[in-house]
């Protein structure tokens, strides 16, 4: 049980702040949603990238051992990022504002900054390859750029959030 104990702290943590930037800002105008829509497409592709190097080096064994914890159960790290996938890509099909769904953009947005700083810091500190770092760049990019976007399409500016 404690081997989810990073995991938890981290996206809990990350999810909060999901929570509050989703309630507290403006809702997404209907005409920005398309675009909004786009770059999740783009984040849950290089998510999906990420995904499958933590998989294919054990990130599910590695997180927790970098803690000194026992690793986590393999089919709870598959189910949470299976999961995650799902709802993001079932998200970005949306036509009109939820507030759930623009919640879990934030969450992907803020989850994918997250990696670009926490996977080369776990390589460094581990002073080896760490699973997750050559994708993580690439995952980060795309969440600035859907957290950037989120940012203009919930100021509450008319004119700052369109496409530029």
């Amino acid at each position: 049980m404690e081997s989810y104990v990073p995991s938890a702290i981290a996206l809990g943590t990350l999810f909060a702040a999901a929570v509050v930037l989703a309630v507290s800002r403006s809702p997404i105008p209907a005409d920005q949603l398309k675009s909004v829509n786009k770059l999740v497409l783009i984040a849950c592709g290089a998510q999906l990238l990420h995904f499958l190097e933590e998989t294919a080096f054990d990130l599910h064994v590695r997180l927790p051992e970098a803690f000194g914890l026992p690793e986590m159960p393999f089919s709870f790290f598959l189910a949470l990022n299976v999961a995650v996938l799902i709802i993001w890509l079932a998200g970005a099909c949306q036509r009109e504002f939820n507030p759930f769904v623009v919640t879990t953009f934030w969450f992907l947005g803020l989850a994918s900054v997250f990696n670009l700083l926490a996977h080369p810091t776990l390589a460094v500190i581990s002073g080896a390859y760490f699973p997750g770092v050559f994708t993580s760049p690439v995952v980060g990019l795309a969440g600035l750029m859907l957290t950037r976007r989120l940012v203009q399409a919930t100021s509450g500016d008319l004119d700052s959030g369109r496409a530029a």
